[in-house]
């Protein structure tokens, strides 16, 4: 039965074990304990009738909240639009990736011309392993291409989608990836 337009009278025609699977269910949504069973017909009508109105209740406390919540944001500024990435290079010379390694997709992706968008950095990253959040890929900016002394840069496009790219301090280029036990791969 539908509980928005069950009534008293249906709690009397329905069984025991009915009356307390719709306890229960109302209950769980309600955070309440279970029951077991009931000592009285009477006792099992009038405790059901008691959580299906406490379910309606917060059913319609819940209909009602995004309506308060629309009405609330109107009043709000909006927020503010995202600036940006900014993470200048260090200005040391710029060490090497290991081959293979998630710097060096980082850095291979951060090199496309036309730049990289974060849903394209998380694909590349996740291949073949755990899926990349965003935070994951923004800490590979700050931690691991600030120790190889990159810098990542983006900006907005029109469409709204931050477009990022690898920043290379002056006069100086993005070496080659070099293999494992290379003692050209620092740090």
């Amino acid at each position: 039965m539908n509980r928005q337009t069950l009534t008293e009278q249906d709690l009397a025609t329905m069984t025991g074990p009915e009356l307390v699977a719709l306890h229960n269910d109302c209950a769980a949504s309600l955070g309440s304990e279970p029951v077991k069973r009931f000592g009285t017909k009477a006792d099992a009508i009038r405790r059901t009738w008691a959580k299906v109105q406490a379910w309606k209740e917060k059913q319609q406390e819940a209909a009602a909240r995004p309506a308060a919540k629309q009405a609330k944001a109107k009043g709000e500024p909006k927020p503010r639009a995202r600036r940006g990435t900014d993470l200048k290079p260090t200005g040391e010379p710029v060490k090497p990736c290991l081959i293979g390694s998630k710097q060096a997709v980082l850095v291979d992706e951060l090199s496309r011309p036309d730049g990289v968008t974060m849903a394209q950095l998380i694909a590349a990253l996740s291949a073949g392993g755990k899926p990349w959040q965003e935070q994951t890929v923004r800490s590979g900016f700050g931690w691991d291409l600030k120790r190889k002394g990159y810098g990542v840069r983006s900006t907005i496009g029109p469409d709204g989608v931050e477009l990022f790219r690898l920043v290379v301090p002056d006069g100086q280029a993005i070496p080659a990836h070099v293999a494992r036990g290379s003692s050209k791969a620092e740090g």
